[in-house]
């Protein structure tokens, strides 16, 4: 059987709606946009 819970951390699809407003087409999970998040923080602080 495999499902969420055997999905890594970060590994979540995000939904439809949540890729809706994203900027970047090609994130598709919650890692991905996490990955994203932390470059533009450090970027405001270089």
């Amino acid at each position: 059987m495999s499902g969420a819970a055997d999905a890594p951390d970060g590994a979540t699809p995000l939904d439809p709606d949540e890729r809706e407003g994203l900027r970047f087409r090609h994130v598709t999970t919650r890692d991905e946009l996490n990955e994203l998040e932390q470059a533009n923080v450090q970027t405001l602080f270089s």
